[in-house]
């Protein structure tokens, strides 16, 4: 997801490669924990400002000048990644970025993505051509 992110916020961005899939765990809250332990995508001091380190990435994109491509952006009110996307629409904003933000009373759950999932797509230039 990570590395979707990255490459739809700055397109042609070396995304680094492959995560190693013996640290994603599976059960319950374990890829959580390896992302706080920040062992997923490597030593944790090494992704401020580095193509891993998503706001560094928007800002590169922006300063290259050029368009900007639009964001959709979305989180459930309940969602503990609250203040977390928050942040990023903030910083996405701040940068030049043309965001679209929803947000509903969910929290990290289907629902809310499934419901998201469908009002994207409303807002794809579907059927009108290139």
């Amino acid at each position: 997801a990570v590395h979707g992110r990255l490459r739809c916020a700055a397109p042609g961005a070396e995304v680094p490669g492959p995560i190693q899939p013996h640290r994603l765990v599976l059960r319950r809250g374990g890829y959580r924990r390896a992302l706080r332990r920040g062992d997923v995508l490597g030593p944790r001091e090494s992704v401020p400002g580095s193509d891993l380190d998503l706001f560094a990435v928007l800002q590169k994109r922006a300063a290259q000048g050029g368009e900007l491509p639009p964001i959709y952006l979305s989180c459930g009110t309940k969602d503990a990644l609250m203040a977390d996307n928050l942040r990023l629409r903030a910083a996405l904003e701040k940068a030049g970025y043309l965001v679209t933000w929803q947000e509903e009373d969910y929290g990290h759950e289907w629902r809310f993505w499934n419901r998201q999932v469908e009002a994207f797509i409303r807002t794809l230039p579907l059927g009108q051509g290139e």
